[in-house]
């Protein structure tokens, strides 16, 4: 390319690039303006909606509330734009204040419970804004920025603030919902402690929670007759969690775990590892019936999809290994802001004595391994039990923590719930207790998992008493079903003798094929003297004399009568026309190497070819 044309190209080029700096200065200038009159409408729409809210406020309570007064104390005007749900959230507490719910005697401990409850949730609200704006107050303290920034952060705040006090008030109320539903008689009462953010719950007796077994926990759940959760607000929601200390809440093993465990240790000694546990299960585990053994249903619903050796291996050594019941370990809830969006983790108190200890660090290190290897599917194959290693190991795992959806769920009341159908399911009472699904596989509605009972009782039949119709509608069913297996097993039985008749009969009739063949050959079999000479004799065909003229073969072609892909068949005419293209034809090595080619091998004789030895026939 000539130098004017490259310098012209270079002009257009810079021409090009400054009006598309241009576009977009202009672009994006204009954005920033219709950003700036959003900000204004905005600001302007809420003011509008705080002073209505006020004007509503002020109607229902005129002379305000000292408790909700603290929240609107900052500094520089922040409590002058409060969005219109805080107000909202103030008029509900007023109205829950006027009807005097926590001063409230009544006899009905279910009624009781729900209304204090919803006490501590709006108590719970409130203290998160006068959390948020004692942080915006130390933060107005140390810089001396806009007033409208500080409230800005304070809405940020609130936001973070109310998404991880949801979070942690529908754990909450999802389990105390629970004992509601399905033991609401055992409830006595419930408080709102005044001087801090704690809810306490007391029962008449200890309630154990038993977990559906499609869950594969390997633990139960268990409220002591006193129930506390105190709530601690953070000094920072974004970078510190909400911490709910929890008191009377345990997770005790499966029945009967701790004693396989000590029986175990004490017959293996020091080989009890994962390998020996589980083949010393293997042996013993007839001695834990599916009828009555919570351990070996959940273990079986496992085993039901082939797993390989090491996993089941590993899914056995943490049933086992579940900390012993009698002690409470579960310490506090924490509720942090991971990676968007708000996750739940837990923290143990010390183990009282150096054995549980040394139990507790090898249940550590199997779900430290199970977050790291199996959690992505984990996740999509068994969310219940998945999220719940989330939340007591994730961050032990360099993880994020548990969905806490996931675990209000786990920790939820069941709904419905029954046996199997067939096989050792018919056994499960909670094995029909999953989510509703379409014919897609989509869930359409979602229920809880956890099926709570007195001491002395093994499930708690809502859908019916043993002596209901219900009852022995379901036992006739489970009858029923039984005769239908035992007539499959029949059968099976019968498929399985017919296949065997099968085979035998097939191995028979091979044999007398091979009996019947050899006494064929033994009587086809030629009975004359052997002749060694004969057999031994070259054939007439290999002695044809070779052609000691190779032109004679090489010159034959169509002119001739001779076809060209008849002769190819010869040997000699092959080499005799690669010897002639190298131009080694009438060389002396040449004839010699035609020489010794032996001449093609005459025809078998056979029908056809003697119609005309007699001579032709004469017409």
């Amino acid at each position: 390319m000539p130098p004017r044309s490259v310098q012209h190209a270079c002009d257009t080029f810079a021409e090009k690039e400054e009006k598309h700096r241009q576009r977009a200065q202009a672009v994006k200038q204009l954005s920033k303006e219709f950003a700036e009159q959003r900000k204004e409408q905005q600001q302007r729409l809420q003011e509008e909606a705080f002073h209505r809210e006020q004007r509503e406020v002020e109607q229902l309570d005129p002379g305000g509330h000292p408790a909700m007064v603290s929240c609107y104390s900052c500094a520089s005007g922040i409590g002058a734009w409060l969005p219109s749900w805080a107000a909202a959230a103030r008029r509900q507490h007023l109205r829950d204040r006027t009807q005097s719910w926590e001063n409230k005697e009544e006899d009905d401990g279910r009624e009781v419970l729900l209304g204090k409850l919803h006490a501590f949730g709006l108590r719970g609200a409130a203290a998160v804004r006068e959390a948020a704006a004692k942080q915006v107050s130390v933060a107005l303290e140390d810089s001396g920025s806009n007033w409208e920034d500080q409230w800005l952060k304070w809405n940020s705040l609130m936001e973070v603030g109310h998404d991880l006090w949801a979070s942690a008030f529908h754990l909450m109320e999802s389990l105390l919902q629970g004992v509601l539903v399905h033991q609401g008689d055992v409830i006595q009462g419930a408080e709102v402690q005044e001087d801090a953010l704690c809810f306490k719950v007391r029962l008449s007796e200890e309630l154990t929670g038993e977990f559906a077994t499609r869950s594969r926990m390997g633990a139960q759940i268990r409220l002591q007759r006193e129930v506390r959760f105190v709530v601690k607000m953070p000094e920072d929601f974004v970078a510190k969690p909400l911490v709910v200390e929890v008191f009377g809440l345990d997770f005790p093993p499966l029945p009967g775990a701790a004693e396989l465990r000590e029986d175990i240790v004490s017959k293996l000694g020091d080989k009890f590892d994962r390998a020996g546990a589980f083949q010393y299960w293997e042996e013993r585990k007839e001695e834990f019936p599916l009828q009555s053994s919570k351990l070996r249903r959940v273990h079986e619903s496992l085993a039901q999809y082939y797993l390989p050796q090491f996993a089941a291996e590993k899914a056995f050594w943490g049933y086992l290994n579940a900390p012993p019941g009698g002690c409470c370990l579960l310490g506090s809830l924490q509720f942090h802001i991971e990676e968007e969006e708000v996750r739940v983790t837990s923290c143990r108190r010390p183990a009282p004595t150096e054995s549980l200890e040394a139990q507790l660090a090898i249940i550590d290190e199997l779900c430290v391994e199970v977050l790291l290897q199996d959690r992505f599917l984990g996740e999509r194959f068994a969310p219940s039990s998945m999220n719940f290693l989330a939340m007591t190991h994730g961050h032990a795992a360099g993880q994020k923590g548990a969905d806490p959806k996931k675990i209000a769920k786990l920790l939820s009341a069941a709904e419905t719930w029954g046996p199997g159908d067939s096989g050792w399911t018919q056994f499960d009472e909670t094995w029909t207790c999953t989510d509703e699904k379409d014919w897609w596989g989509r869930t359409i509605r979602e229920q809880g998992r956890v099926i709570w009972h007195k001491p002395g009782f093994e499930l708690t039949y809502l859908n019916g008493s043993p002596g209901s119709e219900s009852w022995q509608a379901r036992a006739k069913r489970m009858a029923r079903n039984a005769e239908v297996v035992s007539l499959r097993q029949q059968m099976d039985e019968l498929k399985r003798q017919e296949a065997a008749q099968k085979r035998v009969a097939l191995e028979q009739e091979q044999l007398e094929r091979a009996a019947a063949l050899e006494k064929a050959m033994e009587k086809l079999k030629v009975e004359a003297p052997r002749d060694p000479a004969r057999l031994h004799k070259a054939p007439a065909r290999l002695s044809a004399e070779a052609y000691l003229d190779p032109m004679v073969c090489v010159t034959r072609g169509p002119h001739a009568g001779f076809d060209e892909k008849s002769l190819m068949a010869d040997a000699r005419y092959k080499l005799s026309a690669a010897l002639q293209a190298a131009g080694l034809y009438g060389t002396r090595a040449g004839h010699e190497a035609l020489a010794r080619v032996a001449a093609p091998r005459p025809a078998q004789p056979h029908i056809v070819s003697q119609v005309f030895n007699s001579g032709y026939p004469i017409g």
